[in-house]
């Protein structure tokens, strides 16, 4: 009996060292309790592809050189250097990262700084979130009053990044006019005056996109409609312009 409770013993520490080895990287570990301190990006955070993040950090030993290598990696697979020989004299140093537009979206992502002339002077984020940015348009969405040519069209948006926008008219699924090229995203409105030449319809939608990236974008949830002027406006117009003749 005794034969036996020693062989279940000596197999549950198997289980329990492999399951240890799986869920603990001892490396990683030791890097995290390692002589530069990683502030941000923080635990969890979601970090907007595409947008310009922050990286902040605090060297803990005194034998860091100023220059610092700066590492994306991805479930523990390095994706790409952020920067490879950058200096900060400062005791909180940072470096403003433009994030790539293309990363994939994931909760799995750590960054590793390093001293540019020692690696073994280095530390580990946490990891954090990578999200795509979001556009929401809100003005016009669809279920408004008839628009007619030459109406002022109140264009408005919502956007989580500083980038540049393209705004465009479309036709169902159809581009039918481009509105606006490289739009600031921080505007969150323009004016646009609808030209004569738009075709009348009932399918019309704003979509607003990324102008670099036109993966990312919304449109209107609902159609509006596009008339022509009524006949009594234009009569109203043509009297006016004819009183101010005589």
């Amino acid at each position: 009996m005794k034969m036996i409770k020693n062989i279940v013993s000596v197999f549950l520490c198997v289980i329990v060292s492999s399951c240890d080895a799986l869920l603990f990287n001892p490396d990683r570990a030791s890097e995290n309790q390692g002589s530069i301190d990683i502030l941000s990006p923080a635990e969890g955070e979601s970090v907007i592809a595409g947008s310009i993040y922050s990286i902040s950090w605090e060297p803990i030993s005194s034998d860091v050189s100023g220059y610092y290598t700066i590492k994306l990696y991805l479930d523990g697979n390095l994706q790409n250097s952020i920067v490879t020989y950058y200096y900060s004299s400062s005791s909180i140093p940072s470096y403003s990262w433009s994030v790539p537009s293309d990363l994939e979206p994931s909760d799995q992502y750590s960054i590793r700084i390093s001293d540019s002339d020692d690696s073994s002077v280095k530390g580990w984020s946490s990891n954090f979130t990578v999200s795509l940015p979001k556009i929401t348009v809100t003005e016009p969405n669809g279920g408004e009053d008839v628009f007619r040519h030459g109406d002022q069209m109140d264009i408005t948006w919502e956007c989580d990044i500083s980038a540049y926008l393209r705004i465009s008219l479309y036709n169902g699924s159809e581009k039918i006019y481009q509105i606006y090229n490289l739009m600031p995203s921080a505007n969150g409105q323009y004016s646009w005056t609808i030209p004569s030449s738009i075709p009348t319809g009932s399918s019309y939608k704003i979509r607003i996109e990324m102008y670099y990236d036109n993966t990312t974008y919304d449109e209107s949830d609902y159609s509006f409609t596009i008339e022509q002027q009524s006949d009594i406006a234009i009569s109203n117009v043509y009297t006016s312009n004819s009183n101010i003749n005589d």
